[in-house]
């Protein structure tokens, strides 16, 4: 399981708040609940450190899930 403190790749090799609010597990699940064939999810185990990107890898009951938010626009 990851923490809450999220910081993402600065141009400079420096860690940065991210542009992007990061996914949170809540939010995730929601998107979950559409993908039943996952069992549910039991957590989250990566986020993107890309600054402008919200990315993560899920842990769920089948297996790993990849879940990225994207804005409306696209």
């Amino acid at each position: 399981m990851i923490d809450d403190v999220h910081l993402t790749h600065g141009l400079a090799g420096d860690e940065l708040e991210p542009d992007w609010p990061p996914l949170v597990g809540p939010e995730v699940g929601v998107v979950l609940e559409h993908y039943p064939q996952l069992g549910g999810m039991l957590g989250l185990a990566w986020r993107s450190p890309r600054p402008l990107s919200a990315a993560a890898l899920v842990d769920t009951r089948k297996g790993k899930a990849f879940v990225k938010r994207h804005h409306r626009s696209v």
